[in-house]
């Protein structure tokens, strides 16, 4: 989100990007606390730095473009992809009752930026 922020000029993108952004950190470092809570170590980064360059070489190419609708597109299926690994992790059996209220409250966050990227879609689409 910070990349597809420095590529545009509305307002409306700008601060949507900064606000998930800024969620989307926090979900790293809820979800690192949540492991070593339950025993597990923690990857010092090489996984989240991977997922961070794939997801701004296809944000780049879309970029390139110029085009508000084609950046909020890719993103809406960034988000469609993370929607589906919490469900899968929603379907773990046996999970505690707090990874659980974790992985819920993140895939509310889910939902909600992608009902916002649909609706700046169609606010693009009627400019």
């Amino acid at each position: 989100y910070k990349k597809a922020e420095e590529e545009v000029d509305d307002p409306r993108l700008i601060e949507f990007f900064k606000s998930f952004e800024k969620k989307r950190y926090h979900f790293g470092h809820d979800l690192k606390g949540e492991i070593k809570r339950l025993g597990g170590e923690i990857d010092k980064g090489t996984s989240v730095k991977g997922n961070v360059e794939r997801f701004w070489m296809r944000l780049k190419a879309v970029i390139v473009t110029d085009n508000e609708q084609a950046i909020l597109s890719e993103c809406r299926k960034i988000e469609m992809e993370n929607w589906e690994y919490y469900n899968q992790a929603l379907s773990v059996e046996g999970l505690s009752d707090e990874t659980r209220k974790i992985l819920v409250a993140h895939k509310a966050n889910i939902d909600e930026a992608l009902y916002q990227i649909i609706e700046l879609k169609d606010n693009y689409a009627t400019v």
